[in-house]
This record gives C-alpha cells, structure tokens and sequence, in this order.
C-alpha cells in the first residue's frame, strides 16, 4: 500500500487528470490552440528572463495603459509537465479588460523538487514586483492564480516569508 490503503496505481488514477477526463487531450489541444491565437493577436514580450534556471522565463501580455492590475497565472501539469505558452489564452480576456497578465514557466519534476519549483516562482514574483512598471502595471494591484500544480505554487506563496525576500514589502494580499 502507497498511502491510507490506496496502491500507486489507485493514487495515480485518482490525481492524474489524464487518467480520469474522457478525451483529455482534446481539452488540451483546445488550450494550445486558443494560447497560439492569443500570442498571435496580444504579441506580448516572451521569454522574459526572471532568473537562471533553464525554464526561468515568463510570458508578459501588457495592458495599454500604464498602472493596470496584474494578473500572474502559474500553469498546471502535475509537476512534471506543461508549459506557460500552452496557456496564454488566460490573458486573452483580463488584457481585454485592461489587465497586464503575466504567465511564468518553472522547470519541471524530476529534474527539480517542488521546493525547488516553489523557490522559483517566488524567484519570478520577486522579480514581478520589481519590475511591473516597465510592463505598464501596478505593483500594489497584483493578483495570482494557477492551475492545477499552479495552484499548489500559489498557496506555497501564500505561505511564503516575503519580508525576507523583498523586505517590508507585500506583492499580494494572501
């Protein structure tokens, strides 16, 4: 037995989505295919380095004003997979509403732990609250939310020391 009496494959079964949604990848391709649209019509500064691991980069769709809230999107994939271009169709209808929204990458399990990955994504909204500015946002008006293992990293952020990392400061309200 793995965990409370339930074999690995029972666990697996139960927390890998691809296991459990009839035509999963069907819903993914629908993802890919509107965050291509989305790229194709926002533009948007892509790959924007926020530290030095391999995956350390974020995908900034701007608003066109100066001082928009932001909105910061960590994707999902189980820990071990998925990318943040494969889920830019988020900005899509917050830019719309005068949004800048941001969408960080993080390396992937097992090449990394989740602390590790944790320690990223503080990485990048460090580097979020630093230099919003620049991508025409407010950095006292900024939002987080994920997806799946994505909302996993926001509720380690939640939990996150920031004093430590950025001093007095709060980059969001937890």
């Amino acid at each position: 037995m793995a965990w409370g009496g339930f074999t690995a494959a029972e666990l697996e079964w139960q927390y890998n989505p691809r296991e459990t949604v009839p035509d999963f990848m069907t819903h993914f391709e629908r993802f890919v295919k509107l965050s291509e649209e989305t790229r194709a019509q926002l533009g948007g500064k892509i790959d924007v380095r926020y530290g030095d691991g391999p995956k350390e980069t974020m995908d900034i769709f701007m608003a066109s004003d100066p001082g928009a809230p932001v909105h910061v999107f960590f994707h999902g994939g189980y820990w071990r997979s998925q990318d943040k271009k494969d889920y830019a169709f988020v900005a899509r209808d917050l830019v719309a509403a005068g949004f800048t929204v941001i969408c960080p990458n993080y390396d992937l399990c097992p090449d990394v732990t989740v602390a590790d990955i944790t320690e990223e994504a503080v990485r990048a909204i460090a580097y979020i609250y630093q230099h919003i500015e620049e991508f025409n946002g407010d950095r006292d008006r900024i939002s987080i939310s994920g997806h799946s293992a994505g909302g996993q990293i926001v509720a380690r952020l939640a939990t996150h020391d920031w004093a430590e990392t950025l001093g007095d400061a709060m980059p969001f309200e937890a």
